[in-house]
């Protein structure tokens, strides 16, 4: 069992996922898997309609020092340019959600994930992501299944710009009903040719 945890936890850092050794190691065997212990998920409920859930790093400390961007509109005009990248991120999230959770979604009149990023333009990099959701769009979800949504935003590569005065600024951007209508057409397409 010590080598199996072993061999899935390689295979699982090649692909990004992490997560997996800790769910297949068990009793005293998961003292010896390296990566046994997976940051924790915290969700927030808070007064309006929805709920903050986000991942607790034991590092959270890289974004201290850093400078605000003040420049609302020249930030504004670099995350217009991001438009591709984020449409291919937020195609990847919608592959992991089970179709029958994606139709569900569309019943509701709001968008299901609302994330607000922290982002370091200079180098196009997600610091951190917090997403906000219904809370029974978020019942859908277990804590894994937010790991690997962080683990895909954190991932993307957005394109740098240092022209920007500043450090870091937070973006709110959705995973939309629209994304998601498309995202089911195009699988209804692939499924009648």
């Amino acid at each position: 069992m010590k080598m199996k945890c072993y061999i899935i936890a390689l295979i699982m850092s090649c692909t990004g996922c992490l997560t997996l050794c800790s769910q297949t190691c068990n009793g005293t065997e998961q003292e010896n898997c390296s990566l046994a212990q997976a940051d924790s998920v915290v969700r927030e409920n808070s007064v309006n309609t929805f709920a903050e859930i986000y991942v607790k790093h034991k590092n959270d400390d890289s974004l201290l020092n850093l400078k605000w961007i003040k420049d609302y509109w020249g930030f504004n005009e670099y995350m217009s340019k991001q438009k591709g990248i984020l449409k291919q991120m937020a195609n990847k999230i919608i592959e992991q959600i089970p179709v029958q959770s994606l139709n569900e979604f569309l019943r509701y009149k709001f968008n299901p994930i609302i994330c607000k990023l922290v982002i370091t333009p200079h180098e196009g990099v997600i610091k951190k992501v917090t997403f906000m959701m219904n809370p029974t769009v978020s019942s859908h979800f277990t804590d894994n299944d937010i790991r690997v949504f962080e683990n895909i935003i954190l991932n993307t590569r957005l394109t740098s710009d240092d022209s920007l005065d500043g450090d870091i600024a937070t973006w709110n951007w959705v995973v939309s009903r629209n994304q998601i209508r498309e995202f089911l057409q195009s699988q209804q397409n692939k499924l009648t040719e």
